[in-house]
């Protein structure tokens, strides 16, 4: 599987997961949906997320086993990058990324 093998880029969608979710069966694993806003963007629990303009707001399709494990992984990673710039963010669990007590990624 690569990652962004395939990637559509929208200027407005009501949501990055569910744009995802109907090209599930006619999409490459590793599809990316990137949109400059959300217009109904989805969290964990049914919970609401602001997507303005000016972030990344994007999903990734993934099809196999294991990729309950890529958001935790996503966080981890992020995470390392920031420090490799000598910036100390924290994970809430699971995959949320926190600098500043905000939440970015």
């Amino acid at each position: 599987m690569i990652v962004g093998s395939k990637i559509f880029l929208l200027s407005e969608v009501d949501s990055t997961n569910e744009y995802i979710k109907q090209m599930l069966k006619d999409s490459p694993e590793g599809t990316v949906v990137v949109a400059d806003t959300q217009t109904a963007g989805k969290g964990r629990l049914g919970k609401t997320w602001y997507s303005p303009e000016g972030g990344l707001w994007m999903s990734v399709l993934l099809k196999h086993h294991d990729s309950c494990l890529f958001p935790l992984t996503a966080g981890v990673s992020i995470c390392d990058t920031f420090q490799s710039y000598h910036i100390s963010p924290r994970i809430k669990w699971p995959n949320d990324v926190l600098l500043n007590g905000k939440k970015i990624a």
